[in-house]
């Protein structure tokens, strides 16, 4: 890469920011609700390695590109860089390839390359971001990190002897969903780690000085990121969570936001169930068993999510809301005509991911670049057979905000859905829906014995 394609590394660009003003527009559209924490412990000048947990594909660096506020030069996968026409924007976004094994042992050389240039990015007094773990999970757990963040960080200090300033800013990223649009965001910024702290232990070991630094930031990761460590107990933990975390955080308190009280009541219940599997892994086996039970039962009644941590609705209230969803049928079914190609060409290309973690990153940026354009051909095709301006405005007004709204119907409509299913099975089987909720009110038991609820 030549020093006229680096130079837009270097500096702001105001073509970046103000791409990045609309895909932060549209950020704040696709969550329900959005949550940063420890901003201002970033630092103001300087360069910065962002080194965040990584979960959901494309949408875990935009997490950070949002909630850090600045233009920073992320290092990713190489092979999404195979396509030819992709490859100037993804270097146009400030984004460089990494190679990995499994994208040929004989590109592994061209790291240099890139791991030179970011080199250049840091001297610049720029930010780089790189995910220590060098995957994605989809799952609440923390991979084993590996080299890449303590390498840069080092190959960078020592070239100028420990004096250039690099700092790792660790950061946790949770989201309440992977895959669909309206789940919460949460990004947590943990203290800097000035990596010439590193400076003796590197002079007389670098193997241990990475080693160390590796280990602080994972450290660091496990603080700011939810992380259920065993796998094994992972499905138990999270059904936990989903039931108690609202009960927990509500006696939290109340001045803080909702949102920041739900992650840490997460934080604590993994810590007490971590503590209460070593010490009653008899009672924690018991609880597995029956949440084994509870959810195969849940998932033959097609009951899921946190509809099961709700109590159950009585006839009335369940006809009162179904009265008012039916009410907003009308606008559903006018965005759902309108949205049909914004609707059912996402799931027809998420089909092509055997990783579920690129379906947000998917849809996400269909919406941001493709729909618009089925908007204007839309609203194009009104102004043509009408020949009225303000009638092809308001119908192109009205999409976004029909699509929108739909989108919420469509979530409110599933939960409705399940509630009746319960209501129904509770009329034709007595004793099969006695037996579930039996099983779910034995559950909350345990799981308030283990919390001290």
């Amino acid at each position: 890469m030549n020093k006229l394609h680096k130079k837009h590394l270097f500096r702001d660009s105001l073509l970046w920011k103000a791409l990045a003003a609309y895909i932060f527009f549209l950020h704040r559209l696709f969550y329900q609700a959005i949550v940063v924490e420890g901003k201002e412990k970033i630092p103001g000048t300087g360069p910065l390695i962002f080194a965040p947990n990584h979960q959901n594909a494309l949408m875990d660096p935009l997490a950070v590109l949002y909630a850090s506020a600045r233009q920073i030069v992320f290092l990713a996968r190489a092979d999404i860089f195979r396509n030819r026409l992709l490859r100037p924007l993804l270097h146009w976004m400030k984004i460089l390839p990494v190679y990995r094994i499994r994208d040929g042992v004989e590109n592994l050389h061209q790291n240099e390359a890139s791991f030179d240039t970011v080199t250049e990015v840091l001297e610049h007094g720029r930010s780089i971001g790189l995910f220590p773990e060098a995957a994605h999970s989809g799952k609440m757990h923390l991979l084993p990190l590996k080299k890449g963040v303590p390498r840069l960080a080092f190959l960078t200090e020592a070239k100028h002897d420990f004096s250039l300033g690099v700092q790792v800013v660790p950061v946790g990223i949770y989201y309440s969903h992977y895959y669909s649009m309206g789940s919460v965001l949460h990004v947590r910024f943990g203290e800097p780690v000035q990596v010439a702290k590193y400076r003796g232990a590197y002079l007389d070991n670098p193997q241990k000085a990475h080693l160390a630094l590796r280990d602080d930031l994972a450290g660091a990761l496990r603080q700011l990121a939810i992380d259920i460590r065993d796998l094994d107990w992972y499905e138990a933990y999270d059904t936990v969570l989903i039931l108690r975390t609202r009960k927990l955080a509500r006696g939290m308190d109340p001045g803080k936001n909702i949102r920041i009280r739900e992650f840490e009541s997460r934080k604590r219940i993994i810590d007490i169930l971590d503590r209460q599997l070593k010490e009653q892994p008899g009672r924690m086996q018991r609880l597995r068993d029956k949440v084994e039970a509870f959810l195969g039962r849940a998932k033959d009644l097609n009951i899921r999510g946190n509809l099961l941590a709700e109590p159950l609705r009585g006839l009335p209230r369940l006809l009162g809301t179904t009265f008012l969803w039916l009410l907003c049928l009308p606008l559903f079914l006018y965005a759902l005509v309108n949205h049909l190609p914004g609707y059912f060409i996402p799931r027809l290309l998420v089909r092509r991911f055997k990783d579920k973690q690129f379906h947000s990153s998917v849809k996400f940026l269909w919406g941001a670049f493709f729909l618009p354009l089925f908007y204007l051909l839309q609203s194009l095709m009104v102004l043509l057979v009408f020949k009225n301006n303000w009638m092809a405005l308001y119908y192109a007004l009205s999409l976004p905000v029909s699509g929108l709204l739909a989108h919420w119907l469509y979530r409110k409509g599933r939960v409705l859905a399940g509630r009746w299913r319960l209501f129904r099975l509770r009329q034709t089987d007595p004793a099969d829906f006695r037996a579930f909720v039996d099983l779910r009110e034995s559950i909350l038991s345990d799981i308030d014995f283990l919390l001290n609820l």
